[in-house]
Parts: structure tokens; sequence; C-alpha cells
């Protein structure tokens, strides 16, 4: 072969290449493009998914806390009426002469003992 064929020969290989080269590039941009479009969508239905997910997870903290309170406010209201009961009680004891004791620890609470002449108060 002469040196110009091989150089025409060298140049027909460059523009083929050249050619699925460009082919190559315009797959992986059309690709890159679908693939681009395919995680928006998918972001688009994750994000409503979580938003719904969101919402209902707010309301049932709602409800759990509104009952929580309902609850809470219901035992607070039970221990304020045994407190004013038991604030009555020691005051019709204490117009009585009778000072209620308490021992901490295993035993109970014992029944108290007579006002003895001096003002002490043991609790």
């Amino acid at each position: 072969m002469s040196i110009a064929e091989d150089m025409k020969s060298i140049t027909e290989n460059i523009i083929v290449s050249y050619n699925q080269r460009i082919k190559d590039v315009g797959a992986i941009v059309n690709d890159t493009k679908a693939t681009l479009k395919r995680l928006e969508v998918e972001h688009c239905e994750m994000a409503v998914e979580l938003k719904d997910e969101l919402v209902k997870a707010i309301k049932e903290n709602a409800t759990t806390v509104s009952s929580l309170l309902g609850e809470y406010r219901a035992d607070m209201n039970k221990a304020s009426e045994a407190w004013s009961s038991m604030t009555v009680a020691l005051a019709k004891a204490r117009e009585k002469g009778f000072v209620p004791s308490v021992e901490v620890g295993e035993k109970s609470i014992s029944h108290g003992k007579k006002k003895s002449k001096k003002k002490s108060i043991s609790y």
C-alpha cells in the first residue's frame, strides 16, 4: 500500500470511530435524561407519601397527647379531692386534740396520740 492509501484508511477509521463516539455519547445523554426524569417522578411520589405519613403521625400524636392530658387531669382532680378531704380530717382531729403521726418506712400510718399540754406536733 501506498502512503496515500494508508492515510485515507486511517482518516476513514477516525471518522467512523468519531461517529460511533458521538452515537455513544448521545445514548449516554438520553439515558441520563431518562434517569433524571424517572428520579424526579419517584421523588415527587415519595414526597407525597411522606407528607401523608407525617400528617397521619401528627394526628395520632395529637390524639395520644390529648388522651394522656385528660388522664393526668383526672388524676390531679382525684388527688386534689383527696388532699382536701385530708385537710378537713386533720383540722377536725386537731380541734379534738388528736394529732396524727406518720411513720415512714415499712410501717403504715399510725393512729396518733392525744395532744399533750405542750404544743408539739409530730408528723
